[in-house]
This record gives structure tokens, C-alpha cells and sequence, in this order.
């Protein structure tokens, strides 16, 4: 996900280009990938890499992403 990006299109102009990804772990859920250093908080802290669960809010820069898996 980023500004500008393929996949998902983070249309904020805060955003950088390439910000965070998300890759599935079996059998359920997902782990997110910081690709921006501060730039993108999990739950309003700074992060590497993350698991992520339900209710958790990705930051960047004025957006804020819920997480809900379904």
C-alpha cells in the first residue's frame, strides 16, 4: 500500500510511495510490513513488522486504516 501504488491506493498526500504491506499467515491472519520507518504507526506506535489483529488501526500519515478480518 502507498501513494500512488498498484494495490492499494493510499490517496492521502502524507502517504509515502511504498508504506506498508500485508501478507497472510495460514491458517488465519496476517502480518503487516513497514516499508516507510515512522511514517506509518500500528495502534499509534512505530513498528517493523507486526501480527495483526482485529480492531487494530494502521496510521498513515492523516488516514487511518481499521482492521477487520471477515
Amino acid at each position: 500500500a502507498g501513494f500512488g501504488h498498484l494495490d492499494l491506493n493510499l490517496e492521502d498526500p502524507e502517504a509515502p510511495d511504498s508504506a506498508f504491506e500485508i501478507v497472510p499467515i495460514a491458517p488465519v491472519g496476517a502480518e503487516i510490513i513497514n516499508h516507510s520507518g515512522f511514517k506509518v504507526l500500528l495502534n499509534k506506535k512505530p513498528f517493523q513488522k507486526a501480527q495483526l489483529e482485529n480492531g487494530d488501526e494502521i496510521h498513515v500519515g492523516r488516514s487511518i486504516i481499521k482492521v477487520i478480518f471477515i
